[in-house]
């Protein structure tokens, strides 16, 4: 029988993230938010049970057990090293950035390296969350200069 066990884990500095390694290579990302939220109603005397975790993503990052991993909550990314030598950085979501070592240039855009610039906002994001979020920024520097910004102002982003 194969045996599976945890093999590291990180929570983010603000307890919303957990990102678990287990020994077959796999990685769990996990929303804690309301599982540290329901923290308090769990000690005596209320004791009700713990909210569970929020599975966000399920991914293979390596073929052999990962033996450390890193989340790296200022950039939403996760670093990953296993037994079969490699160091990779990935998304939130499972899509891998690159392999450390390789020749290749990395492909980072912005879209897959958020920044989480605000205390209360929600580490998971859908697309349209983050189209609706860039539109309000432009939207409130537009108020701001008194108007439409020419095209030139609008690619540098104000």
């Amino acid at each position: 029988s194969l045996s599976l066990s945890l093999s590291s884990l990180s929570l983010c500095h603000r307890n919303k993230v957990l990102v678990a390694a287990d020994s077959h290579g796999w990685v769990m990302v996990y929303d804690v938010t309301a599982t540290m939220r329901s923290a308090a109603d769990s000690l005596y005397p209320l004791s009700k049970p713990l909210l569970p975790p929020v599975v966000q993503a399920r991914f293979r990052a390596h073929a052999t057990p990962i033996s450390c991993l890193q989340y790296i909550s200022a950039r939403r990314l996760i670093l990953t090293a296993s037994q079969d030598c490699t160091l990779c950085l990935w998304t939130l979501e499972g899509k891998k950035m690159g392999t450390f070592g390789e020749p290749a240039e990395w492909k980072l855009d912005r879209a897959a390296c958020r920044f989480e610039k605000q205390l209360d906002e929600s580490v998971f994001r859908s697309a349209e969350d983050e189209e609706e979020r860039e539109e309000s920024k432009l939207s409130m520097r537009e108020k701001r200069f008194g108007g439409k910004l020419n095209i030139s102002e609008r690619l540098r982003g104000g």
